[in-house]
């Protein structure tokens, strides 16, 4: 549902008042198509995971389980947000109460930063690499969304909450430091926690509830009428 934090332009017909349902509705099938597809591609990763070894070993130490947990997990939640993704082509947002509507492209550096992030990881599972190269394959996809000016609007809008206006280029590279901060620290922070049963995907689902809640608010028109994805990401590739 993070697309329609990216996706959404909205600017409502006069006396047309928005619900929440009426902002989610148009996306239902971004998250039925999302979780079908990593519905059924789930035990076909787990098949392949146990098939050729690639599971995770207990130590009794951070890891408590008492059995080998298969890897690959992450390959079918990648693809399954790749086809949610793919959907968002095809959506219309608010078509059903007549509110002028437009959908802007998803930025190609998400897509291609979450790619790199999932290779990273699969390679790390299948084969295993140094932390180092692993904090490169993450800085590489934070520099795939500061290519895409993903992180100007945000430092814009953060500048702008306390009444400061600063240079194009002060814009720019605090915003590649923040989502280099981020990125790292958000693929880290989850692998870190990812030591009992439940434990990563529950904070991750917390998470995606909260960012879906300030989604659906900003898409909403009359919390941001004036709102739109240009000013979330400047240059949508």
């Amino acid at each position: 549902m993070n697309s329609l934090l990216v996706a959404l332009a909205v600017e409502a017909e006069p006396g047309i008042e928005a619900t929440s349902v009426d902002v989610l509705s148009p996306y239902m099938w971004v998250f039925f198509v999302g979780f079908l597809v990593t519905f059924a591609l789930t035990p076909i990763m787990r098949r392949l995971a146990v098939g050729n070894g690639i599971v995770d070993w207990p130590d009794l130490k951070r890891k408590n389980h008492t059995e080998p947990v298969p890897y690959l997990g992450g390959v079918a939640i990648f693809l399954g947000w790749l086809a949610g993704v793919f959907v968002c082509y095809f959506t219309t947002p608010h078509d059903q109460i007549g509110a002028a509507s437009v959908l802007e492209r998803f930025p190609a550096g998400i897509i291609v930063g979450a790619l790199v992030i999932a290779i990273t990881g699969l390679v790390d599972d299948v084969w295993g690499i140094n932390p180092r190269a692993k904090l490169g394959g993450q800085l590489m996809a934070a520099g795939c969304l500061a290519y895409a000016n993903v992180h100007t609007g945000l430092i814009v809008h953060l500048f702008n909450a306390v009444g400061v206006s600063a240079p194009p280029e002060i814009d720019y590279t605090l915003g590649a430091v923040l989502i280099a901060v981020l990125v790292l620290g958000g693929c880290n922070s989850v692998n870190l926690i990812d030591g009992l049963d439940g434990l990563a995907a529950g904070v991750v689902a917390i998470a995606a509830a909260g960012f879906l809640f300030i989604s659906v608010q900003m898409a909403s028109p009359g919390a941001a009428e004036d709102v739109s994805a240009a000013t979330v990401f400047n240059d949508p590739v």
